[in-house]
């Protein structure tokens, strides 16, 4: 949302709807089962924003384009989303090891600034 604007009303002119689920989902009846855990923003945009596939953005980084991609390390399941660049800070190819548990190389597409990545807890 950031990347729309930097005041409200600026955002606002570029958005048409803004809906939000935040209630869990059915495996068979929803593409993004397993990022419902924190809600799903639904943003309808006035402007179409510039986007690539998976299998674009896979092949773009010498990958097969049928390999899992991960948004703020949460995996995408639905290969049918696209992804829209306006939102993208960073994107890394994640190595399998022993701690991830991949199979294969993968795309971690970071939408997040580096400072708003990880959350330690101050207690």
């Amino acid at each position: 949302m950031k990347r729309l604007g930097s005041s409200k009303e600026e955002i606002l002119k570029k958005v048409n709807k803004i809906s939000v689920i935040k209630d869990k989902q059915s495996r068979e009846f929803s593409d993004y089962y397993n990022l419902i855990g924190q809600g799903v923003l639904f943003v309808d945009l006035k402007e179409k924003p510039i986007s690539k596939s998976q299998s674009e953005l896979n092949d773009f980084f010498g990958l097969n384009k049928q390999n899992k991609i991960y948004i703020d390390g949460y995996l995408l399941e639905s290969k049918k989303y696209r992804i829209s660049l306006i939102g993208v800070t960073e994107i890394e190819i994640v190595e399998p090891n022993n701690i991830n548990g991949l199979k294969s190389r993968v795309l971690n597409i970071w939408t997040l600034a580096k400072s708003e990545r990880y959350m330690e807890n101050t207690n």
